[in-house]
């Protein structure tokens, strides 16, 4: 008999070996652009034209997310990921039969798409599908898969050519697709659309029938009721507004959002005001504030105008 650990991570390679895809992707401009703006280049391109190449996958990545959004709702978790992959694939195949820089750009942007799509998903995949003792690692994989599709992608580059560098990079991503047709769909899907009895039977093959497994499935089967009793409740469009401005003022909305702007933003505008490298003086203002956020009180927070 199968383990459950090894069930869930088997549902969990299909979303690292995507991730890793990802990572080809977002660091392919690497491999394309110094060939095509070479001077015997069949596609000429100039600096320019080299900058929308770059950029023109995050006009896919923005596209995506809100495809994700509506279709891990619409579909599920198992086939909404199916059904993002193959925009992927047909991204890199127009990106190697490419004779034109209007076909690469489409090829970079259905690319990108991909990219932002099986992200979502594949963060919803592993937080739903695994169990709390082995979702930390999976993350921290996700982050490695990336990593390590970025230096595959690099390596490749310095030997062989961007259309083969687009063919191969094809594979991880059919097979992260074979392995997700293998998929049950996620049981908080099953709940959500009311089906209580495959989502009952998928958790338990997902994750055992220990007494604790067992509880918290009791636990999710509540608090899915009790936001279908609340759902109904809010029946017109007032109503709906004021619980989602409620959503916002909670502090498990709040803090993620300043640790994101923390991450994200702070060493910019360190570097800005102060005009100093980001290197250390934002770096140690950054962490000072997130743990500022997080009630955790830090010694060389003190240093920092804005953590202090």
């Amino acid at each position: 008999m199968v383990a459950p650990v090894i069930k869930q991570s088997w549902v969990a390679l299909a979303a690292l070996i995507n991730h890793l895809g990802n990572g080809i992707i977002l660091s392919y401009s690497s491999s394309l652009l110094p060939p095509l703006m070479a001077e015997d280049s069949p596609i000429k391109v100039d600096l320019s034209t080299a900058s929308w190449l770059a950029s023109s996958v995050g006009i896919g990545m923005l596209l995506g997310d809100v495809a994700a959004i509506y279709s891990l709702r619409r579909l599920g978790r198992k086939w909404s990921h199916a059904l993002a992959i193959p925009v992927a694939i047909l991204g890199w195949a127009l990106i190697y039969l490419a004779t034109n820089i209007t076909t690469l750009m489409i090829g970079r942007v259905l690319t990108g798409y991909g990219v932002s799509t099986t992200y979502v998903i594949g963060c919803c995949v592993i937080s739903e599908y695994t169990a709390p003792e082995v979702r930390g690692i999976l993350f921290s994989l996700k982050t490695s898969s990336f990593a390590i599709g970025s230096f595959g992608l690099h390596f490749l580059g310095t030997y062989y050519s961007w259309r083969t560098v687009a063919a191969a990079s094809t594979i991880p991503l059919l097979v992260s697709l074979a392995i997700t047709l293998t998929w049950p769909e996620s049981p908080a899907w099953l709940l959500l659309q009311g089906d209580y009895k495959r989502s009952e039977e998928t958790f338990y093959w997902l994750r055992g029938t220990s007494d604790r497994t067992v509880k918290e499935f009791q636990a999710m089967v509540q608090a899915q009721r009790e936001r279908d009793h609340n759902a109904t409740d809010r029946k017109n469009l007032k109503e709906n507004l004021i619980h989602y401005r409620n959503l916002l003022k909670k502090k498990e909305f709040m803090k993620p959002l300043c640790l994101l702007f923390a991450v994200c933003c702070l060493p910019l505008f360190a570097e800005r005001v102060d005009g100093v490298s980001r290197d250390q003086h934002a770096t140690d203002c950054c962490l000072g504030l997130m743990l500022k956020v997080c009630g955790v009180q830090w010694e060389r927070a003190k240093e920092c105008t804005y953590c202090a």
